[in-house]
């Protein structure tokens, strides 16, 4: 189950959420300013992430995967 998830969130990117929300509705351009304010905010909390305290090794990997779904949804 974990790796179907896993493929399927993979699968998140800027490209197709700018695609699924131009099919709803919601302009592109409108949608990227909002993409690209939400990734700036939310990239400073990769170094706060400490403050969890899950350990070293899930710090890591949560550090990991914000800076991959981040670079997804970011613009360049």
């Amino acid at each position: 189950m974990t790796s179907k998830t896993r493929r399927r969130s993979d699968r998140l990117t800027r490209e197709r959420l700018l695609e699924f929300g131009q099919r709803h509705g919601v302009a592109a351009r409108a949608l990227a300013l909002r993409l690209d304010r939400l990734v700036a905010r939310a990239r400073p909390f990769i170094a706060r992430l400490d403050a969890l305290e899950l350990g070293q090794k899930r710090t890591r990997q949560l550090a990991d995967a914000m800076t991959t779904r981040l670079d997804a949804l970011s613009n360049g």
